[in-house]
């Protein structure tokens, strides 16, 4: 189960990385009006004048749109490269639980020839196999996503 769960999660940190790589890159920052893009309207665009998402209006009505409150500080959460940071702590996290459930599964078959003192095996990934849960449960809409790894 917990391999099929790390391969879950690695695909999924796989794909979120691809969505952010395919936008245009960060900081993002919101234009209005002229500023936006070439055409007009309100945008919010990336580091090389891309939109990220615009608002234009071909047939030259006034085109607005109206950020909520907080818009802004949002914003800065889902920037590409916190996003990227994000994904790659992820991927620590789920890299040190997979090396703790292979050692585990080694010993099982070869038991250390100088175990270390004070070490359950066991005991840890009890820990960390519930982290694993966690990570994943953001992905429980998942067409792959198991029943038997919601936390």
């Amino acid at each position: 189960m917990t391999a099929d769960l790390i391969a879950f999660l690695r695909a999924r940190l796989d794909e979120d990385e691809a969505r952010v790589r395919a936008l245009p890159p960060g900081p993002w920052t919101w234009r209005e009006g002229e500023a936006a893009t070439t055409s007009p309207g309100d945008a919010l665009v990336g580091a090389d004048g891309q939109p990220v998402l615009s608002a234009s209006d071909p047939d030259e009505y006034s085109a607005w749109i109206t950020r909520a409150e907080g818009f802004d500080a949002y914003l800065q959460q889902v920037q590409p490269a916190r996003v990227l940071a994000e994904v790659e702590a992820k991927r620590r996290v789920v890299g040190e639980c997979a090396y703790w459930n292979d050692r585990v599964a080694a010993e099982a078959v070869t038991p250390p020839r100088f175990p270390q003192p004070g070490l359950d095996l066991g005991l840890l990934l009890d820990a960390m196999n519930p982290i694993l849960r966690h990570l994943a449960a953001p992905y429980a809409d998942h067409p792959d996503y198991r029943e038997e790894w919601r936390p």
